[in-house]
């Protein structure tokens, strides 16, 4: 009888798992998807990522849905106070102890490479777009490094310089970006979005943050799987589109090469209203503003 009685407990144990595998797939799908976000949230890059390029990345989470593979998804951000140590540190942090799924901005380069190397070790994606330095799709290139922002190779100066200088002083400048919220259509009702939000319009580093998560969710959508291998791929595989991205094709160093466009500095006399800096001067489509994707050495590009 009591052999009896231990076999049947034994089975009972065995059943357990089995017989709640609703309750077990309701607890993995409650746990959210992170994305995290190292960022210079208080220092002088600031402006050029910081809170916006949060703002922005909940944006993208909003218009996905909110959701990817049947869980909820959640943006996270932390200082990393542009300093090497520090942005790895709280990468592998965020990664070992948190639950990051995938990271996200980056503030200067040096820290950039910092989050770099330890998403190589732990293989999480790394979805750039604040670091312009062509390092990290050069030599230092990572397969699960993905640089949104216009490097320096491609980049002369930004939205952000016209805005703290003001416009009377920068009147007739020439530079390059790869966004303007004034742009078109498209751009001008995004921007809305962002400036209801910011009281203040949006840079190309808060639009790449934008066009990084969103991209980054059709890829793991289309993937079926958060494997840092297979999404990579399917990044790679699908090309960009959004609001100011058309056709974008990402290339095998992780650059994501922007349409680039030449703009001049309106004087003030020509604005239409308080953000009408720009006249458009002239376009250079994708990639074509880009360095070929083998020029600085990354071992990720074949011969």
């Amino acid at each position: 009888m009591a052999d009896l009685s231990r076999r049947v407990a034994l089975a009972a144990l065995a059943a357990a798992p089995l017989a709640r595998p609703g309750l077990l797939r309701a607890q993995s799908s409650s746990v959210p998807i992170r994305i995290g976000l190292l960022s210079d949230v208080a220092g002088p890059y600031r402006h050029v990522g910081g809170p916006g390029s949060r703002v922005t990345a909940e944006m993208a989470v909003a218009d996905f849905g909110g959701s990817v593979l049947g869980r909820p998804l959640e943006v996270m951000q932390g200082d990393d106070q542009n300093k090497a140590d520090v942005a790895g540190a709280l990468a592998r942090e965020w990664i070992d102890n948190k639950g990051v799924d995938v990271l996200a901005d980056g503030a200067a380069s040096s820290a950039g490479l910092a989050i770099q190397q330890v998403a190589l070790e732990k293989k999480r994606l790394f979805l750039m777009s604040t670091p312009t330095s062509t390092a990290f799709i050069g030599k230092q290139c990572s397969p699960y490094g993905f640089q949104f922002a216009a490097d320096t190779y491609a980049l002369a100066k930004g939205v952000g310089d016209v805005l703290s200088l003001g416009q009377d002083v920068c009147q007739g400048l020439v530079l390059t970006n790869s966004f303007y919220f004034d742009a078109t259509p498209e751009t001008r009702a995004w921007s809305e979005r962002y400036i209801a939000k910011m009281n203040a319009p949006p840079n190309e580093y808060n639009a790449g943050m934008y066009a990084a998560v969103s991209h980054w969710l059709k890829a793991v959508k289309a993937a079926g799987t958060l494997d840092a291998d297979a999404v990579a791929a399917q990044m790679r595989a699908i090309p960009l589109n959004d609001f100011y991205n058309k056709g974008v094709k990402i290339m095998d160093n992780g650059c994501v090469p922007h349409t680039m466009h030449l703009w001049q500095v309106k004087a003030p006399a020509q604005s239409q209203h308080k953000w009408d800096l720009f006249e458009n001067l002239a376009t250079v489509p994708s990639p074509e503003a880009f360095p070929p994707a083998g020029l600085f050495g990354c071992p990720l590009v074949k011969a």
